[in-house]
């Protein structure tokens, strides 16, 4: 008995690990995004951030999908108007 119970406490522990990942993985994604976005809207010609912009979009393409969508584009609007 007391084995099925720790089973269940470690898959609990494991499942909690895992969405907590993935919640921190929206947020630093989206604070990324919208630190290079910023800095390419207030210097064109910074090619290398526009590079890394580049490539932080495409490897963000699809990469979220229904709720975690919204969660990234909200996540996203909120850390642009902290733009500095």
């Amino acid at each position: 008995m007391k084995m099925n119970n720790l089973k269940k406490w470690v898959f609990i522990l494991g499942a909690s690990i895992v969405l907590t990942s993935c919640g921190n993985s929206i947020e630093s994604d989206a604070k990324e995004l919208a630190e290079l976005t910023c800095k390419a809207e207030k210097d064109f010609t910074d090619l290398d951030n526009s590079q890394k912009l580049a490539e932080l979009a495409d490897e963000l393409e699809g990469k979220y999908s229904g709720e975690d969508e919204e969660k990234f584009e909200k996540a996203f609007f909120e850390a642009k108007r902290n733009c500095k």
